[in-house]
C-alpha cells in the first residue's frame, strides 16, 4: 500500500467499506481519528456563496492499494491509474478529505464533479472483426462515498460516449452545518481471472482461447476526476477548464494577429541549379516555383532571374498571394545552360521585353506557331503540321489515335486556345475527345510548348476517362510522318537501321526488334537532325517506338495484346519532346528524363510559404539516418511498382491487387524530405508520387450510383476504393502545383474540398483522422484561392471537432485495434493538428488552437510513461500495443506548437524530452509514412533553442 500526504497530518488506513468492502473494518474509527486531528475546516460563507469548489491542490490525502497508482495532472485532473496487469480484488485508490457544510444553506445539498475514464464493456458483444476485447463487467467501480457510505458509483465499463460530458451532479445525505468525510474512490470488487457473468473475450485475429491469450486477464484503466464542487440547493455549477485553455485566450489577446511564419533573409536570394543528369550544350528549359515572403522586396512586378548581372528571359507568374495579396508563389519558365550552377532571385525594375521573334497566331480553325527557328499549326485532324525548323521541312504531320476495341480511333480536337506567348515559353492548349459514332471514349488535353533560342517542342498529353464507364486502351498513339525517311536513324543500344521496333515490356524488360537491350537506360529516338525523348518510358510501361514508311509512332499505351482498362475518373500524362538541329540524344533524353529545377532549402523554409518549416541542419540525427538509409536507392529499394496505372505506388495491406494510392499521404511527405534539404533526389520521388495521384486517385467525372466526383481514390482494389477520409490531404499536391506548375493541379486541389462540403465528408465519424484528411483538403482550397465558403466550412469543422472531443480532458478518445480501450491515438491526433495550426494563423478561428493545444495536454498527460518524461506512446492508447518512438516525428510539432501558443513550459519541457528520447532511439520513420510534419520539427527544434 502506498500512502502520499498532501496537507499536515497524515493518515493511514484502508479504503472505506461499502457493499463491496465487506471484509473491512468498519469506517468509525477513521472518522474518530480524522476529527482529532488539526485539519483546518472550510469556513462558512454567506447565503449568497452557492457552492464550495474542492480544488485539488489543498486538503485531500490519497491512497493506494495493490497496483494501483494516483497523481494530479496538468489539466487540474486527479488521474487514478491501473496498469496493464491482472487485478485483485481490493485493489483501489482513493482520495479523501473532510469538509464541512456552511450552517446557512439550503437542502438539498449535492455534489458536482466531472469523472471519465478509458474502459468500456458494456453493450460490447463480440464478433468476428479483428479487434480485441477483454470484456470485464461487475469487476472494477468508480464512487464517491459519504462517510464510507456510496453515493454515487459506476462500472468503469460503461459506456465512453463522445464528446466532453456534462458533469455529475449526486445529491449527498447532509445537513447545513454537517461535517464529513468525502472520498473519491477506484475499487476492484473482484480480480480479473474471476469471471462475472457477464465478461465476455475476443481473441481478434490471433484465434486463441481466452487461457491461451497471456494478456487476456490483464485490465488497464485510467480514471479521470475534476471541477470537484460542493453545492446547496439551487446552485449552478459548470465544468472547469484546463490552464491551457486560459493560456490560449491570453496568448490571442495578447499576440493576434501574428507575425508571418519565417524569418527575414540576408543577402542575395542564390539558388542552386541542380540538373544530375546535366543538360544538352543547346540548354533546357526549366519550370520552377519559387516562394516570396509577404510583402518580399517589392514583390513580383521587380523580380526576375538572373546569372551574375545578366537578366534571364523568363516567364514568370504569380500563382498565389499571401492574405495582404503580395506574391506568395511565382512560377518561372527559363533557360538552364551547361555552366548554369546558380540563379539569383533578384528584385530590379521590371524591363519591356517585347516578343520580336515569336508569334502565335489563331486560324479557322487552328492555330500558327512561329518561335525563332521553329514553326507550325496544329489544326482539327492534325495537332502537328507542317513543322519546319530554320526554314526546312521537320515534320509533315502528327496525329494522335487511341487503339480501343479492335478499331484505331483519331482524336478530334475541338478547341484551341493560348496559355503562354512569351517571352520565353510559349504554349498553346488543343483539347478534343477519342470518339467514333457509337460513344465517347475519352478527352484529351494537349499542351504544345516552345522556347525562345531552344531547339525543342514540348508535347504534354493527358488522356482523360471521363466517361463514366471503364476504357479498355490497346494503344496511345503520337505518329510522327517525316518529308523523307529519317537517316542514321538510333536508339540508345545503337543504330537501328530503316526500320525498328523499340518495346518496354516491363521495368526490366526492353526489347529492340526482339532482342533484350538495356531496360533502364533514358529512352530516345534520334535521327540526323532531330530526336524524340520521352519522359518515364520505362516506368510508365507498357511502350513502343516504331520507324517504319517515314513515319515514327510512339505508343503510349501499347496494350494491344492485353488491354488496359482505365476506370471512370481516371487519367493519364505523357511528356513527350522532340528536338530539332544537331542536339546530342543523350544528354537530350538525360534532361528530359530529369529536367532541371531550382533548390535553396534554407531560403524556401524562410519565406513560410510551406508553413512552419526548416532545414534537417537543427536535427542531424535525422539527416544522417535520411542519408544512410536512401542515398543511391531506386523505386524498387522503397517497394513500389512500375507500370502505366501502377507507378510509383505499393502494395497496400494484405497485397496485389490492392494498391495503397498515397496512403500514408506520401506526396507531402515526399515534399517535406526534400523541402528540409535532404536531397534532389525526393523532388523527383515527390513529383512523381504527385503525377500518380493525380491521374489515378482523382476522380474526374460522375461515376454512376457514386458522388465520389472530385474525391481520390483511397486505398484498396485495382485503384478504385471509394474516398477514404484520412487519404483526403492535399495540401501535397499544392505544394506540387506551386512548385511545378502542373495545369491541372489547383483544380484538382478545389475538387477535392468541394466534395468534401458536398458530402459532408467525416461530419459525424468518430476517429480523429477522419476529420483530419477534410480539414486539410478545405484549408489547402482556402489557401490557394481565398474563397469565402472554405472559410465558413474550415469553421464549421473546428466546431464539430470541439464537439467530437473531450474539451476538460483534450482528449480525443476512440478505440484502436480493441474494442474495450477508448483513448488518446497520438498519430492520429497529429495528423489533424496541422491543418488547425495552419488555420489558426491564416484567420485566428482561436478555436482551432484551442483543439491543437488540448490534444497536446491530452498526449502529454494520457499517453506519456508516468515515470518517463517524453516517453509518449505514440502509436496507440491500446495497451496491446507496445510503446514505440516511430511516431515522435509527427507527434513532437504538435507539443511544441502548444508552448509556441501557451507560452506554457509545461509543453517545452515534455517536447524536450520526446526529442530526447528520438534523438536516442533514432527510430525514424519512412519518408512514405505519416513524415509530412518533419518541417514543423524542425521549426520547433530551431525555435526551442532560442528559449
Amino acid at each position: 500500500m502506498i500512502t502520499r500526504r498532501f496537507w499536515p497530518g497524515r493518515i493511514s488506513g484502508e479504503p472505506h467499506r461499502t457493499r463491496f468492502f465487506g471484509q473491512w473494518a468498519s469506517p468509525s474509527s477513521w472518522i474518530l481519528l480524522l476529527l482529532l486531528l488539526p485539519i483546518p475546516l472550510l469556513p462558512s460563507i454567506a447565503h449568497a456563496q452557492r457552492a464550495i469548489s474542492l480544488d485539488f491542490a489543498s486538503g485531500w490525502e490519497q491512497h493506494t492499494q495493490g497496483a494501483w497508482r494516483m497523481r494530479f495532472d496538468h489539466r487540474g485532473l486527479l488521474a487514478m491509474r491501473h496498469p496493464w496487469t491482472e487485478s485483485q480484488k481490493g485493489g483501489s485508490a482513493s482520495l479523501h478529505r473532510e469538509i464541512s457544510v456552511p450552517s446557512d444553506w439550503r437542502e438539498p445539498i449535492s455534489l458536482a464533479f466531472y469523472c471519465t475514464d478509458d474502459y468500456q464493456a458494456e453493450g460490447i458483444a463480440p464478433d468476428a472483426s479483428w479487434l480485441t476485447a477483454e470484456g470485464f463487467i461487475g469487476h472494477r467501480f468508480k464512487q464517491v462515498l459519504v462517510d464510507g457510505r456510496v453515493v454515487w458509483s459506476a462500472d468503469v465499463a460503461d459506456p465512453c460516449p463522445n464528446g466532453t460530458p456534462s458533469g455529475i451532479r449526486v445529491p449527498l445525505p447532509v445537513k447545513p452545518g454537517q461535517k464529513f468525510l468525502l472520498s473519491l474512490l477506484a475499487y476492484d470488487a473482484l480480480d480479473s481471472r474471476t469471471p462475472s457473468e457477464k465478461d465476455f473475450y475476443q481473441p481478434g485475429d490471433s484465434g486463441r482461447t481466452r487461457q491461451e491469450d497471456p494478456g487476456a486477464f490483464r485490465f488497464q484503466t485510467h480514471i479521470y476526476w475534476g471541477d470537484v464542487a460542493l453545492l446547496e440547493e439551487g446552485a449552478e455549477w459548470t465544468l472547469g477548464k484546463r490552464p491551457s485553455e486560459k493560456d490560449v485566450n491570453t496568448f490571442h489577446r495578447d499576440h493576434w494577429p501574428l507575425p508571418p511564419l519565417g524569418e527575414p533573409w540576408s543577402g542575395p536570394i542564390i539558388l542552386e541549379v541542380s540538373k544530375p543528369a546535366g543538360v544538352p550544350k543547346e540548354g533546357f528549359p526549366a519550370r520552377c516555383g519559387i516562394p516570396l515572403r509577404p510583402a518580399q522586396e517589392t514583390g513580383a512586378n521587380q523580380a526576375m532571374l538572373r546569372v551574375g548581372k545578366r537578366r534571364i528571359q523568363a516567364n514568370k507568374t504569380v500563382s498565389s498571394q499571401w492574405p495582404d495579396n503580395s506574391a506568395q508563389w511565382l512560377l518561372f519558365d527559363f533557360p538552364v545552360f551547361p555552366d548554369t550552377n546558380t540563379i539569383e532571385l533578384a528584385f530590379t525594375p521590371e524591363k519591356n521585353d517585347v516578343n520580336a521573334y515569336g508569334r502565335i497566331k489563331p486560324l479557322n480553325p487552328g492555330i500558327a506557331i512561329e518561335i525563332d527557328d521553329l514553326r507550325f499549326k496544329s489544326v482539327p485532324d492534325s495537332m502537328l503540321d507542317s513543322v519546319c525548323f530554320r526554314n526546312a521541312p521537320a515534320i509533315t504531320e502528327a496525329h494522335l489515335s487511341a487503339l480501343v476495341e479492335g478499331a484505331e480511333i483519331r482524336s478530334a480536337a475541338e478547341s484551341f486556345s493560348i496559355v503562354d506567348d512569351g517571352p520565353f515559353r510559349h504554349t498553346v492548349l488543343i483539347e478534343g475527345r477519342i470518339d467514333n459514332n457509337e460513344r465517347v471514349y475519352a478527352h484529351y488535353r494537349m499542351y504544345l510548348s516552345v522556347y525562345r533560342r531552344l531547339p525543342y517542342l514540348l508535347c504534354r498529353l493527358q488522356l482523360i476517362n471521363d466517361t463514366g464507364k471503364p476504357l479498355p486502351l490497346a494503344g496511345l498513339r503520337m505518329a510522327f510522318t517525316f518529308p523523307e525517311n529519317p537517316t542514321e536513324p538510333r536508339v540508345p543500344s545503337g543504330p537501328v537501321g530503316g526500320e525498328f521496333t523499340l518495346r518496354q515490356i516491363s521495368e526490366n524488360d526492353r526489347r529492340l526488334n526482339e532482342s533484350s537491350v538495356n531496360p533502364k537506360t533514358p529512352f530516345y529516338v534520334a535521327w540526323r537532325g532531330g530526336a524524340v525523348a520521352m519522359r518515364h518510358f520505362r516506368e510508365l510501361f507498357p511502350k513502343s517506338a516504331s520507324l517504319k514508311d517515314k513515319t515514327l509512332v510512339i505508343d503510349l499505351a501499347a496494350a494491344e495484346s492485353s488491354p488496359i482498362v482505365f476506370t471512370p475518373g481516371e487519367a493519364k500524362t505523357h511528356e513527350v519532346w522532340l528536338a530539332f538541329g544537331d542536339v546530342d540524344p543523350v544528354a537530350f533524353s538525360g534532361a528530359v528524363s530529369c529536367p532541371p529545377i531550382l533548390q535553396n532549402p534554407a531560403y524556401f523554409c524562410s519565406t513560410g510559404a510551406f508553413g512552419p518549416a526548416w532545414t534537417s541542419d537543427v536535427f542531424p540525427a535525422l539527416r544522417d539516418a535520411t542519408e544512410t538509409a536512401y542515398t543511391g536507392k531506386t523505386w524498387e529499394d522503397l517497394g513500389q511498382k512500375y507500370g502505366l496505372r501502377d507507378f510509383p505506388d505499393s502494395p497496400y495491406y494484405g497485397g496485389l491487387p490492392k494498391w495503397s494510392n498515397n496512403y500514408y499521404e506520401r506526396m507531402l511527405g515526399l515534399w517535406s524530405e526534400w523541402l528540409i534539404g535532404n536531397g534532389r533526389a525526393w523532388f523527383d520521388r515527390a513529383f512523381e508520387v504527385c503525377r500518380h495521384v493525380a491521374d489515378v486517385a482523382i476522380i474526374r467525372c460522375d461515376i454512376p450510383g457514386k458522388d465520389w466526383r472530385g474525391a481520390l481514390h483511397g486505398p484498396g482494389d485495382n485503384h478504385v476504393a471509394g474516398p477514404w477520409h484520412p487519404n483526403l490531404r492535399t495540401e501535397g499536391l499544392a505544394w506540387f502545383a506551386h512548385l511545378t506548375g502542373e495545369p491541372d493541379i489547383y483544380d484538382a486541389v478545389v475538387a477535392a474540398a468541394d466534395y468534401c462540403i458536398r458530402v459532408r465528408a467525416a461530419m459525424d465519424n468518430p476517429s480523429v483522422r477522419d476529420h483530419a484528411g477534410p480539414l486539410d483538403a478545405v484549408y489547402s482550397a482556402f489557401a490557394l484561392t481565398r474563397d469565402p465558403k472554405y472559410m465558413d466550412e474550415e469553421a464549421l469543422r473546428v466546431k464539430r471537432i470541439l464537439e467530437i472531443m473531450d474539451v476538460r480532458r483534450g482528449a480525443w478518445a476512440e478505440t484502436h485495434g480493441s474494442q474495450v480501450y477508448k483513448g488518446n491515438v497520438p498519430w492520429m491526433m497529429a495528423q489533424l493538428a496541422r491543418p488547425l495550426y495552419l488555420w489558426y494563423r491564416a484567420t485566428g478561428d482561436v478555436q482551432a488552437a484551442q483543439a491543437l493545444v488540448g490534444m497536446a495536454d491530452a498526449i502529454v498527460c494520457e499517453n506519456t510513461d508516468w515515470d518517463t518524461p517524453g516517453a509518449v506512446a505514440g502509436y496507440s492508447h491500446n495497451p496491446r500495443y507496445a510503446p514505440s518512438s516511430n511516431y515522435d516525428l509527427i507527434i513532437l510539432p504538435v507539443i511544441f506548437a502548444a508552448h509556441e501558443l501557451t507560452r506554457d513550459p509545461f509543453f517545452l519541457d515534455a517536447a524536450r524530452a520526446q526529442w530526447d528520447r528520438l534523438n536516442r532511439a533514432k527510430t525514424f520513420d519512412s519518408p512514405l509514412n505519416c513524415f509530412w510534419n518533419a518541417p514543423w520539427l524542425m521549426y520547433g527544434i530551431k525555435r526551442q533553442a532560442a528559449n
